[in-house]
C-alpha cells in the first residue's frame, strides 16, 4: 500500500528577510507540445526547476506583456473530481492591443494547450499548466483557451484591451502537483531564442 507523504519539515517565518510579493508585468508561453518535448533538470535541495531546454528545430517560447503587474491573475486552486483532488491552474491577463493577428493568435488556442510561466518580482518564476515529475520530465495537462469575452470597445476603460483566461476546464483532467517554482539562477529569456 502506497502512503502519501506527511510533512517531514518545519516552516519558519523569517522576519527579517520576508517573501517579496508580486510579479513583473509580463508571462512566458510555451506551447504545450514544446513543454512536453523539453528537457529540464530540478535542484535536488529545493525541488526548484533549475533549467528548461527546449528541442532543438526551432522551438521557441512567447513572451506576453502587459501594461501593469495587475493585468496577471494566476491561481491554482485545489479541486475534487471524481473523489480524486488536483490543481486547475489558470492565467488571466488583460493585454493593451486590438490587433487582429493577436487576436487570432490568443483565439488559436481554444484548440491547443499552453503552459505559462510567470515572472515573480522576487527573482523565481512560477510555471502553471505543467510541473516536472521525479524523473524529472515536464508533466502536467497544459491550459486551453477557456474565456474571451471578447473586448467592449466602446468602453473607454477596455477598449484597447484583449482580455482572456488560459485554464482548464471542467471535463478535463486535473495537475496532480500544483503550479511549480523556477530558480532564480535560471534566464527564462533563454527560451525566446528558437533552439538551433
Amino acid at each position: 500500500m502506497a502512503l502519501c507523504t506527511p510533512i517531514t519539515a518545519d516552516i519558519a517565518f523569517d522576519c527579517t528577510a520576508p517573501s517579496e510579493s508580486g510579479v513583473k508585468a509580463r508571462v512566458i508561453v510555451i506551447n504545450y507540445e514544446d513543454w512536453k518535448a523539453a528537457t529540464i533538470t530540478v535542484d535536488a535541495g529545493t525541488n526548484e526547476i533549475d533549467l528548461i531546454t527546449l528541442a532543438a528545430g526551432g522551438t521557441e517560447a512567447f513572451e506576453i506583456q502587459v501594461p501593469e503587474p495587475k493585468h496577471i491573475i494566476a491561481t491554482d486552486p485545489l479541486v475534487i473530481v471524481g473523489g480524486v483532488n488536483g490543481y486547475r491552474p489558470q492565467v488571466q491577463l488583460s493585454v493593451n492591443s486590438i490587433s487582429q493577428a493577436n487576436y487570432e493568435q490568443i483565439a488559436s488556442t481554444r484548440f491547443g494547450k499552453v503552459v505559462v510561466i510567470v515572472e515573480l518580482i522576487e527573482g523565481r518564476s512560477i510555471l502553471y499548466g505543467g510541473w516536472a515529475d521525479a524523473t524529472p520530465e515536464p508533466s502536467g495537462v497544459g491550459m486551453r483557451l477557456i474565456e474571451y469575452p471578447g473586448n467592449n470597445l466602446g468602453d473607454p476603460d477596455l477598449g484597447g484591451v484583449m482580455q482572456f483566461t488560459w485554464g482548464s476546464s471542467d471535463t478535463e483532467p486535473v495537475n496532480y502537483m500544483p503550479a511549480h517554482l523556477i530558480a532564480s539562477s535560471f534566464d527564462i529569456d533563454t527560451l525566446l531564442t528558437p533552439t538551433a
